[in-house]
């Protein structure tokens, strides 16, 4: 996390920096990097493929790079309530101002215009404020107003700045235009796929017994170079004997052996284990103190450091380790497994996290937990508690959004 995020919330400040590198993110994709790092004037570098295949670590890595070269970067993660305009306004100020300490002027709240990109991208121009801009996740904009801030921002971008997006799905915009003129660089799916000298990497950063190139090359196979897929599956290998194929084992199918390689993780571990992932894997980021709410256990920041340093899928999102964010699929599948095997603590479970989220000055994200539990009661509570202060900052898309999920 960037020293001038210190003063900001912590909800705040994870949006505005790049994940921590941590564990088999430390695999170097040279030419990767190489593409992202071109010199040649892009405004526009997007990168579009499903989950697991590494986006967010790429563009880490690359904004790492270029801090490295002495170059000023500026990175925003997209959540679901950016999908009001003034909210994703004020963030995407908060990211490219120079002066972290200046004060926010905050357009109109009925609505974004031109001008307000242009306002952002003005900001680019003036001395020590960031050149790049990363944006993570953007297939969680589905207002079209606030994709169409981004899209405007593209028109306004100075000389020399660029901006290097990550999403699931390719954004429903008209780029022909700067295709034509040589201002856009594609990253595909294909591209992100892992080859097997990457995949010999990998199992270097697991610390697993050496696998020959010909058994690598059925894994990247196996897995269709899905990079997600591939580290689960090194997972996997500890749990087989050494006379067994295991590669050869594992389904050609990637739900299959999705499906297969969680089932076979989960069930390595120590049932307290078990119980804490279970638990906390309704929680979008987790520290200690909301996983301590869940669970009515203490340690939980141990628990959290333990199973990051055993590879399983929950990776630090600053550099003092203090939140936490697991892995989409592994998430998935482990909220799935709390419906079936604790179905009446599932509701109560998004209660407690809403309560401790709503004393922690996270309302937003209390409301949507109050929701998940199927309690308007509470929610609305929440959102009344909140609403004042949506309202001062015109983030009015966000408040109503709210009241009609309620």
């Amino acid at each position: 996390m960037n020293n001038e995020y210190q003063n900001l919330h912590p909800a705040m400040a994870t949006k505005l920096s790049p994940p921590a590198r941590w564990g088999y993110d430390l695999l170097e994709r040279p030419h990767l990097l190489e593409k992202l790092l071109t010199k040649q004037p892009k405004r526009l570098i997007l990168i579009t493929a499903a989950a697991g295949y590494g986006k967010s670590t790429l563009m880490a890595q690359g904004s790492q790079v270029l801090q490295q070269q002495k170059q000023v970067t500026a990175w925003l993660t997209i959540d679901e309530d950016d999908n009001d305009p003034v909210r994703l306004f004020t963030y995407l100020f908060l990211a490219l101002q120079s002066d972290k300490s200046a004060s926010l002027q905050l357009p109109e709240p009925t609505r974004i215009t031109r001008n307000h990109a242009a306002k952002l991208t003005s900001l680019m121009t003036e001395s020590g404020a960031p050149t790049i801009l990363f944006i993570d996740e953007f297939e969680n904009l589905i207002n079209p107003d606030s994709q169409q801030l981004i899209y405007w921002m593209l028109d306004y971008l100075p000389p020399g700045a660029r901006m290097v997006i990550a999403s699931r799905t390719r954004p429903a915009w008209d780029l022909s235009k700067l295709a034509m003129q040589g201002e856009l660089l594609e990253v595909h799916e294909p591209d992100l796929k892992l080859s097997s000298d990457e995949a010999a990497r990998l199992t270097e950063l697991h610390g697993s017994r050496r696998i020959d190139k010909q058994r690598l090359d059925i894994l990247v196979d196996k897995t269709e170079g899905w990079l997600a897929g591939a580290r689960l599956a090194l997972l996997c290998q500890d749990n087989w004997e050494k006379d067994v194929d295991w590669i050869n084992a594992l389904s050609g199918e990637i739900e299959q052996i999705a499906d297969f390689l969680y089932a076979q993780v989960f069930r390595q571990l120590e049932t307290e284990q078990q119980l804490f992932l279970l638990k906390v894997s309704i929680l979008n980021r987790m520290t200690a103190g909301a996983c301590e709410s869940l669970t009515q256990e203490s340690g939980a920041q141990t628990q959290l450091q333990s199973l990051c340093r055993k590879g399983l899928f929950i990776q630090p999102i600053d550099p003092e380790r203090k939140w936490f964010r697991m892995h989409g699929l592994m998430r998935q599948f482990l909220r799935n497994r709390l419906k079936q095997q604790m179905p009446n603590q599932y509701g109560l479970l998004h209660e407690t996290a809403a309560r401790w989220f709503a004393n922690h000055n996270s309302r937003i994200e209390a409301v949507h937990y109050a929701i998940a539990a199927n309690n308007p009661k509470l929610a609305l509570e929440i959102l009344e508690d909140v609403s004042k202060s949506l309202i001062e900052k015109g983030q009015l898309r966000t408040l109503s959004d709210l009241a009609k999920h309620i």
